[in-house]
């Protein structure tokens, strides 16, 4: 997502205006019992412009992520030398806020033409979705359609295990939730960036026109 770099002219006569975000907040998962407590949503927010933060020209679409995790409580006995986790004396807890938003750059407006990836396909041609803006709600629809489609991981520690199983499901979940959040970036690069005239290429050859 980072450095979406519009071409410097207006977007060839007939293109769609670029489309207007719209700010919302919707729920990931939520779910509350004597074992969890769980209540994750993801926010569009609105765009910024002129962000001295971005490199002038480019334009970023990017998630903070704000979801964090508590492991519950234990309790433990010695077995066999062992030391097993008895009991969980608390729920276990993933909680917060993924925020999406655009940023442009100085000089960089969301109707100048797209660069690279959405925007410069045949079929966003053929149909004017060519801007710059319209390649970065193309981002936000990939972060959401991810959040949608895949579950958040598990935390998987449970009595039963011994302690030191137990601080490896810690370690897993973390483990799990970063990879998570990579993989919902790498998909959007593939799905957004790499088509079309690909980032890669404009990237090794500059822009097309």
């Amino acid at each position: 997502m980072d450095g979406d770099t519009p071409n410097r002219k207006p977007a060839s006569r007939g293109a769609n205006p670029p489309p207007v975000t719209q700010t919302s907040r919707s729920t990931v998962k939520k779910e509350a019992s004597a074992g969890v407590d769980i209540d994750v949503a993801v926010e569009v927010v609105a765009d910024v412009v002129a962000d001295a933060t971005v490199s002038a020209g480019t334009a970023v679409t990017s998630f903070q992520n704000g979801v964090r995790f508590v492991t519950p409580a234990t309790e433990w006995v010695n077995r066999d030398g062992k030391k097993i986790v008895s009991k969980l004396t608390s729920p276990f807890s993933l909680k917060g806020i993924i925020s999406v938003q655009t940023r442009y750059g100085r000089g960089a407006m969301a109707h100048q033409p797209s660069a690279y990836g959405r925007g410069t396909t045949d079929e966003d041609t053929k149909v004017g979705n060519t801007t710059l803006g319209f390649h970065e709600s193309c981002h936000r629809a990939d972060f959401l359609a991810y959040l949608a489609a895949n579950l958040l991981p598990t935390f998987e520690g449970k009595a039963g295990k011994t302690t030191d199983e137990y601080e490896r499901s810690v370690k897993a979940l973390k483990t799990r939730l970063n990879d998570y959040f990579a993989e919902m970036e790498k998909q959007s690069d593939s799905n957004t960036d790499e088509v079309g005239y690909k980032k890669s290429e404009f990237e090794k050859f500059g822009p097309t026109h």
